[in-house]
C-alpha cells in the first residue's frame, strides 16, 4: 500500500469515528483531519510542533490523551446525552492510540485554544484538530 493510500485510509477511519462528535468546552467544535507531509516524529515536541503547524516560535502545551478526553468519556452521569456519547469518545480515543502509536496531544493559544492530536504516518504527521474555548 502506498503512503498516500495509508494516510487516506487513516483519514477515512478517523473522520468516520469523529463524525458528529464535538469537543465541548465553552464552545463546541468538531474534529477535523489534518496532515503535515514531510514532518517527522522528531517534530512531535512542544518546542517544535508550532513550526510544523505554521505558528513558528509558539511553544505548545502537551497534555496526556486521557486528560484531553476525560470530560467526554467520564462525563456527568446526570447528562443522558453525554452518557450516550461517551462510548463514541472512548472509541475515538482508542482508535487514535491504536493507529498513531506515537500519538501526542498539543494545545496552542489562550482563550481560543487549538488542539492537535498527532502521530507519525508514512511520509509525515497526521491526526485530528479541534478547538477549545477557555475564558
Amino acid at each position: 500500500m502506498s503512503q498516500t493510500a495509508d494516510v487516506s485510509a487513516l483519514r477515512a477511519e478517523l473522520e468516520s469515528a469523529a463524525s458528529g462528535l464535538l469537543y465541548g468546552s465553552e464552545g463546541d467544535y468538531p474534529f477535523d483531519f489534518v496532515a503535515y507531509p514531510g514532518a517527522t516524529a522528531a517534530d512531535l515536541a512542544p518546542e517544535r510542533i508550532g513550526a510544523v503547524l505554521g505558528k513558528p516560535g509558539e511553544i505548545a502545551e502537551e497534555v496526556p490523551l486521557e486528560r484531553f478526553f476525560r470530560h467526554h468519556v467520564d462525563g456527568d452521569p446526570n447528562d443522558p446525552v453525554g452518557v450516550a456519547a461517551s462510548g463514541r469518545y472512548r472509541a475515538l480515543r482508542d482508535l487514535l492510540a491504536q493507529r498513531l502509536p506515537d500519538l501526542r496531544v498539543f494545545r496552542l493559544g489562550r482563550v481560543q485554544v487549538e488542539c492537535y492530536l498527532l502521530g507519525s504516518v508514512p511520509g509525515g504527521l497526521a491526526g485530528l484538530h479541534t478547538t477549545a474555548i477557555e475564558t
